[in-house]
């Protein structure tokens, strides 16, 4: 308290004095009856005061969830009309009458809505033709005298709500919502729902606090249409004089005293208008009710009154012990904001104190040297603005957003922020808290930043070296396994140059079958790069897995048993099918080796609707084997390339990474689960085909039959002499005219001045343009003259097949580069038909 001695001035001060004067005497006898009086009378006033303020914040919600309730009503109303409406459109009166169809749709609609209490169809005469609950309609149902059908039958007013009437049929109040039925011109009759007054009571009872609590549902005339919590028993209308119908009149729209016409009890009342209606809500809170808790206060407010005044022998006492706790109080404090003070000052970390205004706006109170020595801004240019203003650029819309964040979620958020400062550029991992009032609302953000910058560079040049050491692990099985071909091939070779003519057809196909896996082992390479070029296709899985049931089989033992579970009616794929056979073989291969002791090979497909980012429609293939499984800690690894488990000489480790790179090049996935000791499951999630699959292509003996067979001109664009060379022997054996050239401009030129049947070029290409450019501007010139791409490996190979030219994957066998050249022009041109060169466009 502000008029008591701090104990160090009372000790300087020495001894008080032990009693207190006549005068002193007199004035604490009448501070002891004037006090609690003056306390009495101020906390009665102030509570009386808080008592009304809280009833009325009450009345005025209630209010707004009765608006909100009877507005869904009735616009639900509307809905239901216009859902009638429209069923019946086009119908004659007859038809409606007749249809018992209608009948039973309109008594499902009714069922569905308890409110509802039936729906009828009333034409222009006044006469029910149809309803939810009477089929066919009595005649006794005319409503010509309702003062809805009177009220529409002479002008289009829109959406009618009716005064309450006693039911025709059934006991009880109803009021109906009624509009016109659409019709090209003048009134063809009404649709109309009839509405229990007594559902209000009901449903919106739980608004009520006390029993002498009330609420309303009025029309603008003053007709009530719905009373609660005790239901409208009869027709009511409020006068004029009436309080509600006054503070309508006036357009009172705060809270107001009022004795209820209906019952005589005064309450305070709120009315609030739905807006597009005719009508208003009124909710009173019993005034008794809402003192009954004053009344409580004062008994309160008069035994503290009392308390003090017999009291009044430990004033002294109570005063000096609370200054002394005050004073203490105070120095705790003042050591509490030192400690925080330097805690804040002194903290190594960035420290950074965010106000929240109420409008949700931020702006920065308080920022730590530390803070302003990372970043190299003054407090100055910090406090008072919002991160977006106070840091520059990408840093200020961060914070921003993460600021945001906590603030919406009411939760610690993390984050990292890069920016340069003094000392240059840094990386801080931010954590924002949010500070929250007794109310529970955000009041201020504290933001915690700590350097990082040292730890992600370290774990980016973690992140490289682990990069070097795949990269040397996929050179040096490529070399070890290269170099083991090309042994081969050096060896037979040389062995062939130097032996006899019986042995050289031996010596030679070992160096073919050295040169094929070399093919086969960098078209894995490929496949795990996503670079090989693949040709997708509709494949039918059924089809597929009948085609390669013997491949798998001599792929597996004799002790492994194959079991086929394909789902009905299977979507068709889209994908490269001799890729997808390659990628089962290959995954038969591994069950093989993981099965020494034989078991059983389950193959099953099936139909899945993937969720990630979207709907995917998929066909799920899973491959099982009941082997030994994988340990979890080579389950992560192994889809690298080169790696294996197997012994030397049993195994690439390249068969896993061609499955992963086929299905991620396909548009699918893959995933594998293992449990040791009970095998493994590989599974193939391969996209749905956008169209069936197409008819099976012609055999290679029908290609061959349809073949042209005639001497060709070929133009070969190659830029390797040697490989060039290949080509021409090729084309030159197989009696075909050619002419080589070296890059895409001298083929250009060649073709300005003489015609060809077939362009054969490789896609990469020196001097700025490669072949797919070569065979757009052919597709464009010279449309009628066949092109064939060939590629090793190029970017622009998926973008060759994509766009319908044919290619041919290097390296190739002379038979498949002839058969290629063959299928080029096969069913293009007649074997008599000689082309034209076509002039280029100027």
């Amino acid at each position: 308290m502000s008029g008591t001695t701090p104990p160090a001035q009372a000790r300087a001060q020495g001894p008080q004095p032990d009693g207190l004067s006549l005068p002193a005497l007199r004035a604490l006898a009448a501070a002891a009856v004037i006090i609690p009086l003056l306390f009495f009378g101020f906390g009665a006033w102030q509570s009386y005061r808080q008592h009304l303020r809280e009833a009325e914040a009450t009345v005025g919600r209630a209010t707004d969830v009765l608006a909100e309730h009877a507005l869904r009503v009735f616009e639900l109303q509307e809905l239901l009309i216009s859902r009638v409406d429209d069923r019946v459109h086009g119908m004659s009166w007859d038809d409606i009458a007749a249809s018992e169809e209608l009948h039973r749709w309109l008594l499902q609609l009714d069922q569905n809505l308890p409110i509802v209490d039936v729906i009828w169809l009333i034409d222009s005469r006044g006469q029910g033709r149809n309803s939810s609950r009477y089929f066919p309609a009595p005649d006794t149902s005319r409503v010509g005298d309702r003062d809805y059908f009177q009220a529409l039958k002479d002008r289009p007013s829109g959406t009618y709500i009716g005064e309450p009437r006693p039911g025709r049929s059934t006991p009880g109040l109803f009021f109906n919502v009624a509009r016109r039925r659409t019709a090209e011109a003048g009134f063809d009759g009404l649709i109309v729902t009839s509405l229990d007054p007594a559902y209000f009571a009901g449903a919106l009872k739980s608004l009520s606090f006390s029993p002498e609590d009330s609420f309303s549902i009025i029309r603008d005339d003053g007709t009530a249409l719905a009373r609660g919590p005790q239901p409208l028993s009869k027709p009511t209308r409020l006068t004029a004089e009436s309080g509600l119908m006054q503070a309508i009149r006036r357009g009172a729209n705060t809270p107001y005293r009022q004795v209820a016409q209906l019952d005589g009890v005064e309450r305070l009342y709120a009315n609030k208008k739905l807006p597009g209606y005719p009508v208003y809500v009124s909710y009173g809170r019993s005034l008794q009710a809402v003192l009954a808790g004053w009344y409580k206060d004062l008994l309160l407010y008069a035994g503290l009154a009392l308390a003090v005044a017999g009291s009044l022998s430990g004033i002294t006492f109570l005063a000096i012990r609370q200054t002394r706790q005050q004073l203490a109080t105070q120095a705790r404090l003042r050591e509490s904001e030192a400690r925080l003070h330097a805690l804040f000052q002194e903290a190594p970390v960035g420290l950074l104190l965010t106000r929240v205004n109420p409008d949700g706006s931020m702006a920065f109170e308080e920022m730590n040297p530390a803070l302003v020595g990372i970043t190299g801004l003054s407090r100055e240019q910090v406090i008072g603005r919002s991160p977006r203003d106070a840091f520059p650029g990408a840093m200020g819309a961060t914070i921003e957003k993460h600021y945001r964040e906590c603030l919406t979620s009411r939760q610690p958020v993390e984050y990292e922020v890069e920016g340069e400062g003094p000392a240059g550029p840094y990386i801080r991992h931010a954590v924002v808290r949010p500070i929250l009032d007794e109310a529970g609302r955000v009041t201020k953000l504290l933001g915690t930043s700590m350097d990082v910058t040292q730890a992600r560079e370290m774990e980016e040049q973690l992140r490289r070296a682990q990069k070097m050491e795949a990269l040397a692990a996929l050179v040096s099985g490529v070399a070890h396994d290269f170099n083991n071909l090309l042994t081969i091939m050096m060896g037979n070779l040389d062995l062939a140059r130097r032996a006899k003519e019986d042995r050289k057809p031996r010596l030679i196909e070992n160096a073919i079958q050295a040169i094929d896996q070399a093919r086969r082992l960098t078209g894995q390479l490929l496949a795990f790069g996503r670079r090989q070029t693949l040709k997708p296709e509709v494949i039918e899985i059924p089809s597929l897995m009948a085609a390669t049931h013997d491949m798998l089989a001599q792929s597996l033992r004799g002790d492994i048993a194959i079991e086929l579970d394909l789902a009905e009616d299977l979507w068709s794929v889209q994908a490269d099918g001799s890729q997808l056979q390659v990628a089962l073989i290959n995954l038969a291969a591994n069950a093989r080796d993981a099965m020494p002791k034989g078991g059983s090979f389950h193959v099953s497909a099936q139909n899945l609707v993937l969720r990630d980012g979207g709907l995917t429609e998929a066909v799920a293939i899973s491959v099982s084997d009941t082997g030994a499984g994988i340990p979890r800690e080579v389950l992560a690894r192994v889809f690298e390339p080169f790696f294996t488990t197997k012994e030397v000489g049993k195994g690439s480790g390249l068969g896993l990474a061609q499955v992963y790179g086929f299905a991620q090049q396909s548009g699918g996935s893959v995933d594998i689960r293992s449990e040791p000791g009970r095998g493994t499951t590989v599974t193939l999630y391969l996209p749905r085909a956008a169209r069936p699959a197409d008819n099976p292509l012609p055999s290679a003996r029908e290609q061959q039959q349809d073949s042209v067979q005639r001497k060709l001109r070929v133009l070969l664009v190659e830029d390797n002499p040697p490989v060039a060379e290949v080509g021409r022997m090729l084309l030159t054996e197989a009696e075909h005219d050619v002419r080589v050239c070296g890059s895409v401009a001298e083929a250009l030129a060649v073709l300005e001045s003489q015609g060809f049947d077939l362009v054969c070029s490789d896609l990469v290409m020196p001097g700025g343009q490669n072949g797919l450019d070569l065979a757009r501007t052919m597709r464009e010139r010279w449309p009628h003259v066949p092109v064939l791409l060939m590629s090793g490996y190029s970017d622009a190979a998926g973008a060759a097949v994509e766009e319908g030219f044919l290619l041919l994957t290097k390296p190739y066998e002379p038979q498949a580069f002839l058969a290629k050249v063959d299928e080029a022009v096969s069913g293009k041109l007649p074997s008599d038909t000689v082309i034209q060169l076509i002039q280029p466009r100027r």
